[in-house]
């Protein structure tokens, strides 16, 4: 099972890295952090797949999943709060992308699940306006006008 999963694993680096012609190894790199979040049982293949191919880099793929190594069940809120929007995953990897790079700006930090109730009240709001907006859009929108004084 372990060969099965390092080679799905691997195959799906490869697959991402010439469908938006990015350096495989990054790709390998950002996919195989997963695998210690497999071991811990708090994300499945499946996931990752969907997570990875939501992605738009390496990068926004590393920074989703350090996020959903630190707390438990935090996959399953994410997946459920997307489903729940109008949003696509690659929107909302992008918002959580925005959200990340301005909170290290401000030299701040933040749970995962604290950042999803923030993008989904920008989320929520975003459906309110007419022609609604991009999410990444509405995120640094709202962070610019009212910033973030969450834990």
């Amino acid at each position: 099972m372990l060969i099965s999963t390092m080679n799905a694993i691997k195959q799906l680096a490869k697959t991402r890295s010439k469908a938006l012609n990015q350096p495989e190894a990054l790709w390998l790199v950002a996919i195989g952090k997963a695998g210690s979040l497999m071991k811990k049982n708090s994300i499945s293949l499946d996931e990752i797949e969907r997570l990875s191919t939501a992605s738009r880099s390496p990068n926004q793929l590393r920074i989703i999943l350090d996020y959903l190594g630190k707390q438990s069940g935090d996959a399953q809120e994410l997946f459920e709060r997307v489903d729940g929007s109008t949003y696509s995953m690659t929107d909302w990897l992008e918002a959580i992308e925005c959200f990340h790079d301005w909170q290290s700006a401000q030299g701040q930090a933040t749970v995962l699940k604290i950042l999803l109730g923030y993008i989904e009240c920008c989320a929520e709001s975003a459906q309110n306006t007419p022609n609604e907006p991009s999410l990444n859009g509405t995120v640094i929108e709202m962070l610019e006008q009212y910033g973030f004084e969450g834990g």
